[in-house]
């Protein structure tokens, strides 16, 4: 069997989705937790759903029964290599332009 197991990206989905829901406002933290950490979960929730959601396109990617339209039908380590380095750069170069 080629990909991962689709229980595991329902599984993310829904800690995404209450993620999601907690950091949009959606459900409201009132009385549950106090209200100085409201802003510090409803902040952590809104990242951590952004991590899970780019963690579920991947898999989403991967257990696709063929290669996509944009990639070859290998990709290299070195290939794999590139591409992290160029994400990396790609946020050094936005951290400086947002101090400029």
């Amino acid at each position: 069997m080629k990909g991962i197991d689709p229980k595991y990206i329902m599984w993310l989905g829904i800690v995404v989705g209450i993620e999601q829901a907690i950091g949009h406002g959606t459900v409201s933290l009132t009385n549950i937790i106090p209200a100085e950490w409201s802003p510090y979960v409803t902040s952590w929730c809104n990242l951590l759903a952004f991590f899970g959601t780019s963690v579920m396109t991947y898999q989403a990617a991967v257990s696709g029964p063929q290669t996509g339209p944009f990639l070859p039908p290998s990709i290299t380590p070195t290939v794999i290599k590139v591409l992290l380095v160029a994400f990396a750069l790609s946020f050094l170069v936005a951290s400086n332009s947002s101090f400029a």
